[in-house]
């Protein structure tokens, strides 16, 4: 071996060893790192112990709980379908008694309808015909009556009016005659009125006032 292959060497013993020691730093830093982080890790895990523990124990409650709610729900369910199928045939029997009462009570009130309109017609048939049967009775009577009026107007009015004339003809004529018979009086003829200073002449010999 020459001296320049072992100043080689040298130099690499040198760089290995320092590569060995820079390694053996970082491991013993990466070491120390994994050791705070274990430790912190153990810390979050007690931590976490102490509060999801009691969570789990509620969750574990609370699956129970679960599971006690569906096995009696499902013993309700298996209890009760048995009535709800009772219940709900019955309730279909009683919408087709129901729908099948209705149906006939549909045909009654049609059929009392029906009736009853052809009743209202018949009784107002009836009441149109006497109306009618009343009108033309009362005109007939009417008209009988003022018929039974005219005559006795023309039986009784005219010969008191024709008896009437006749006394006021005859008293007419027997006063004409009284007046005919009875004797004529002189007229008076009125005397003038003579004022102061004035004369006046009746006609009279006597009457003659200055």
């Amino acid at each position: 071996m020459t001296e320049s292959q072992a100043h080689y060497i040298l130099i690499f013993s040198g760089i290995s060893a320092v590569g060995i020691l820079l390694g053996a730093i970082a491991f013993s830093i990466f070491a120390l790192s994994c050791a705070h982080l274990l430790k912190e890790l153990r810390g979050l895990m007690s931590e976490a112990q102490g509060k999801v523990y009691p969570i789990l124990e509620n969750v574990q409650e609370i699956s129970e709980k679960v599971a006690d709610i569906s096995t009696t729900v499902r013993e309700t369910a298996a209890d009760v379908a048995p009535k709800v199928r009772r219940v709900s045939q019955n309730l279909a029997d009683t919408s087709d008694r129901y729908h099948a009462r209705l149906a006939e009570v549909d045909e009654l009130v049609g059929d009392t309808t029906r009736r009853v309109r052809n009743q209202t017609e018949r009784a107002d048939a009836f009441v149109t015909n006497s109306l009618d049967r009343t009108h033309e009775v009362v005109n007939t009577t009417l008209g009988r009556v003022q018929h039974v009026l005219d005559s006795l107007h023309n039986a009784i009015y005219a010969p008191v009016r024709q008896i009437s004339g006749l006394a006021s003809g005859a008293r007419a004529s027997i006063e004409s005659l009284i007046s005919s018979f009875a004797p004529k009086q002189k007229p008076k003829t009125p005397k003038p009125t003579a004022f102061e200073g004035e004369s006046v002449y009746t006609g009279y010999e006597d009457d003659y006032h200055a």
